[in-house]
């Protein structure tokens, strides 16, 4: 077992074909706080009355085809937190994005908040209610077949805008709870799409590459285990995988995951009107630091929601932050948050008797190393005049190219003093004392060829832009792979012939798609532009 984060995470961009649904015959809405006016994410919205639905998106947006608002009907809206809402969709605007305020439960949770505080003392310890509730998944999660559809998408983000967003729609069959995931879930792929109207980027689609560092996850080792994108994402269901390895933070969710971390109380919380209690998680070691909510009925200990981030530690803090630390988590107070490295969000519905997927949601942020944007193109030696000609790519800022410690000469794996320096745009030529490097023929090379041993080493350089030579640029960006299921269909068992995704390969690589004849129940809920 690594003694690092290990996470299975893989990227691929390749051709998608466009989804036959006309894009303009959605209805457009967003969730937002009525209090704070913040967008709610992950919030579920049901066609009333016909088991359909979909998630909202981390802007609190979402989709619903028009055809439904024709038939009348309403949709449900339910989150953690606050009172479920129904929605007339003939109320909503076609041409326009719909905003809907959601109400917290202040009622509810204020009566328990009082009711907490009364017997406090015979509250179900933190430790035991984690216990309880990984004990029960056999009886509270479905150990017979299955089968769900749902949107997957993979998509980055920079600076809050989507890039290279890719979206499907997958049937999956789940043997249940009682067999192992990975080795008897199968998939169908419905359809997918390239969303060329959003940006698309070349160089942070690319695969992690830790040999050059050109793409990589900070404090993060990746485990290459092979496999296409939705079943890798699949695995990071630590609920559904509660009996084998997942990752290095959890492990094997029954026995390693109380002992790991440690648990703490929160104020309970509401959804569709079931009391629910909240557990804190956290844990904190040398490779970083855990944060996270499990959320458990109160009823039969189901687990409805996991929430698990790692961050990296900040060591380097301020009197003030330290402070503030303090009144925040007497635990951590010497420590504060660094960059995200991963979180997944996991929740489950209670369709029937037992708890279904509802989403997960998996986040992990990377560098990307850009190419230099000043650099030297070529080198040579003037014989006639006596000098060595360097050409750069761009404009050279001249006082500071005419500083003689910017440049080393070498002949002979000797070092040649410089006599003088002249600019010429992007040209800098170098005349060093002495003739001996001249005598050969003229000939061009580039820096790193030593075949007549000269060899340059230049310091510091800047084009007029102040881009210093060979100096690439590293910026941050959020990759995200999600699934929302849309239809659970308890009882169902996958076709004895299909054509079903191979779990060894990426998901849009020479995968095959199946057209169902109920694909226009289902809909991409491709998140609103920017």
């Amino acid at each position: 077992m690594y003694k690092h984060i290990i996470f299975i995470i893989t990227i691929v961009c390749l051709p998608f074909f466009l989804i036959g649904q006309n894009k303009d015959a959605f209805l457009k809405g967003i969730l937002l706080d009525n209090s704070s006016g913040e967008a709610i994410p992950f919030a579920t919205i049901q066609i009333k009355n016909r088991a359909i639905g979909v998630i909202s998106n981390n802007d609190g947006s979402f989709r619903i085809p028009k055809s439904f608002q024709e038939k009348g009907d309403f949709i449900v809206i339910s989150s953690l937190g606050y009172t479920t809402k129904e929605v007339l969709l003939s109320d909503l605007q076609f041409s326009s994005v719909n905003t809907i305020y959601l109400h917290e439960n202040i009622e509810q949770l204020s009566g328990v908040t009082v009711e907490a505080s009364r017997i406090d003392k015979k509250r179900i310890d933190a430790n035991e209610l984690v216990r309880r509730a990984i004990q029960k998944i056999p009886q509270n999660y479905p150990s017979s077949s299955f089968a769900l559809v749902g949107y997957y998408r993979d998509y980055q983000t920079k600076k809050g805008s989507y890039l290279n967003l890719n979206e499907a729609v997958i049937e999956v069959f789940d043997r249940g709870f009682s067999h192992n995931d990975y080795k008897s879930t199968r998939a169908i792929l419905y359809d997918y799409k390239f969303n060329d109207d959003f940006a698309r980027d070349t160089i942070t689609s690319k695969p992690y590459n830790y040999d050059d560092k050109s793409k990589i996850i900070k404090n993060a080792y990746l485990s290459n285990q092979g496999g296409n994108e939705f079943t890798l994402l699949r695995i990071h269901d630590v609920i559904r995988n509660f009996n084998v390895n997942t990752h290095s933070y959890v492990y094997v969710l029954r026995k390693d995951f109380i002992e790991q971390h440690k648990f703490k109380n929160e104020p309970d919380t509401f959804l569709n009107g079931k009391p629910l209690h909240v557990v804190s998680i956290y844990k904190n070691d040398a490779l970083g630091l855990v944060k996270g909510k499990m959320y458990i009925s109160k009823n039969d200990f189901a687990i409805y929601k996991l929430e698990y981030a790692i961050h990296s530690r900040r060591h380097t803090l301020d009197r003030t932050q330290i402070a503030k630390n303090k009144a925040v988590n007497s635990e951590a107070h010497n420590e504060s948050l660094g960059p995200l490295i991963f979180q997944v969000n996991v929740e489950y519905q209670k369709f029937g008797k037992y708890m279904y997927p509802n989403y997960i949601s998996f986040k992990n942020s990377f560098f990307v190393k850009s190419s230099p944007k000043f650099y030297l193109e070529s080198t040579h030696l003037d014989s006639e005049k006596q000098r060595v000609a360097l050409i750069f790519n761009n404009v050279v800022e001249k006082s500071n190219a005419l500083k003689k410690s910017k440049y080393k000469v070498y002949h002979e794996k000797k070092r040649l003093k410089i006599d003088r320096i002249q600019i010429d745009s992007n040209k800098v030529f170098l005349y060093p004392i002495g003739t001996s490097i001249f005598v050969e023929r003229n000939k061009i090379f580039n820096s790193s060829n030593d075949s007549i041993n000269f060899t340059l080493d230049l310091k510091n350089l800047r084009d007029i832009q102040n881009n210093i030579l060979n100096r690439s640029r590293k910026y941050q960006l959020t990759q995200f792979r999600e699934f929302f299921v849309q239809e659970i269909k308890p009882g169902i068992k996958a076709p004895k012939e299909g054509l079903f995704l191979a779990n060894n390969k990426p998901l849009f690589e020479n995968q095959s798609t199946f057209q169902s004849k109920d694909l226009e129940k289902y809909w991409m809920n491709t998140p609103l532009k920017n």
